[in-house]
This record gives C-alpha cells, structure tokens and sequence, in this order.
C-alpha cells in the first residue's frame, strides 16, 4: 500500500492492487485512511479544503491510467517485434530466393 502511495508501486502490480482495495472492503479503509494522514493533514496545516472521496477517486483513477498506458506500451512492443521478425523473413526468404 505503501509503495501505491509513493508511486513506487511495479506497473505490472497496480492492477491487481486495485482490484483487491475495490473487493476488500478492509483494505480500502486502511487506504482511506492512509490518504486522509498523507494528504488530509497537510491541507489541514495549510487551511485547504480537502475531499477524501475526491482524493481517493484521483489516486485510484491514476493508478488505472498507468496500467492502461504500461498495457498499451506492451502492446507496442510485441507489435514492433513482429513486424522485425517478418521483415526479417521476408529478408531471408528474399535473400534465399535469389541465391545471395
């Protein structure tokens, strides 16, 4: 949780991080809660408003577009490597053909 919050949290984990805070009902007060302390308190100090529900819908929503971007990225790259490896075929089966 800690490392969600710090934004330390591995890309490949947030997913099933949020996943598990959206099932556990524990586990997202425990969130709230956490939110509330880091960024609550220093609004408090700085006589800020502050929105827990607006806190946490930010922090969650962020994780969520990090995810979508790393899945996004992934499929970039698997993309990009097929389109090498057919241009190498086609290199190859060129090369072969005309005995080079």
């Amino acid at each position: 949780m800690s490392e969600f919050l710090d934004e330390t949290l591995r890309e490949d984990r947030i997913d099933g991080f949020l996943r598990h805070v959206e099932d556990c009902e524990e586990c997202r007060e425990e969130l709230s809660i956490r939110i509330l302390v880091s960024e609550g308190l220093p609004s408090l100090e700085k006589e800020t408003t502050f929105n827990l529900n607006e806190a946490m819908k930010s922090r969650i929503s962020g994780g969520r577009k990090k995810t979508e971007l790393v899945k996004k990225l992934w499929i970039s790259v698997r993309v990009g490597s097929c389109m090498c490896l057919a241009a190498a075929a086609v290199l190859l089966y060129l090369a072969f053909t005309l005995g080079l």
